[in-house]
């Protein structure tokens, strides 16, 4: 299976992930972040989109690189496992 790349930058930091466990660069700190484990990928559409929409959540909302990073990977993690981006929702 070809490896997946997510990547997010800013200021200060870098972040990637892929099938091997990811890496966080800030400053000059590497923080290494384990892989999400998924079964079966469906579609790629929009993981890198995901990744990047959850990691900027988390800092925008003041957390940590490394609880950004996870969340990240898990959402793409979601994301990749149903086609077309859409990740069904449970009822309300």
């Amino acid at each position: 299976m070809q490896d997946l790349q997510f990547s997010a930058i800013s200021k200060n930091q870098r972040a990637q992930n892929n099938s091997r466990p990811g890496q966080i660069q800030p400053l000059e700190e590497t923080i290494k972040i384990p892989a999400t484990h998924v079964e079966t990928v469906v579609d790629t559409t929009a993981a890198g989109d995901s990744f990047n929409g959850a990691y900027f959540s988390v800092r925008l909302k003041g957390g940590r690189v490394i609880d950004a990073a996870e969340a990240g990977c898990k959402l793409a993690a979601q994301v990749i496992q149903h086609s077309g981006a859409i990740v069904p929702t449970s009822p309300a």
